[in-house]
């Protein structure tokens, strides 16, 4: 049985949006709402927005420029044990915002700005790919 505590006491919201700008930039609001909540500072608030932000529109331009379809995904923003993150599980091809190669000639380096600063202020960074689900969870430095 699934442990739903977290959940019902607000330290964890679920939901899921397609690629649309729009739904992009809303999702970007309910998170706000999430650590205003959740008491963060304006400081983990903005990491947590732009972590979030930029990584759905990067992946939603890599799979534009690939052909992808559809393309979906499903949020998790958690706030347990003082440890603040997100997780990102989208459809679409496989791609890891936070692996790439400056300079490859295939992607303008332009296109991860947002990413290299987003490494800059997180503690953790992972990514899997299993049955052609992309996950992507990123965990805050914590707030000093």
């Amino acid at each position: 049985m699934t442990n739903l505590y977290n959940e019902e006491t607000g330290k964890v919201l679920n939901f899921s949006v397609s690629a649309d700008v729009d739904e992009i930039v809303s999702a970007s609001e309910r998170i706000s709402e999430f650590c205003a909540t959740n008491g963060m500072s304006i400081k983990e608030t903005m990491r947590l927005q732009m972590s979030m932000e930029e990584v759905m529109t990067l992946i939603r331009q890599i799979n534009e420029e690939h052909g992808a379809q559809k393309l979906k995904f499903d949020l998790r923003a958690f706030s347990v044990n003082e440890v603040k993150g997100v997780r990102v599980r989208y459809n679409g091809i496989a791609f890891n915002p936070f692996y790439f190669s400056p300079g490859d000639g295939v992607i303008e380096d332009d296109v991860f700005m947002g990413v290299r600063m987003i490494k800059k202020m997180v503690e953790m960074v992972n990514y899997q790919r299993a049955f052609g689900v992309n996950t992507l969870q990123i965990i805050l430095k914590e707030d000093k």
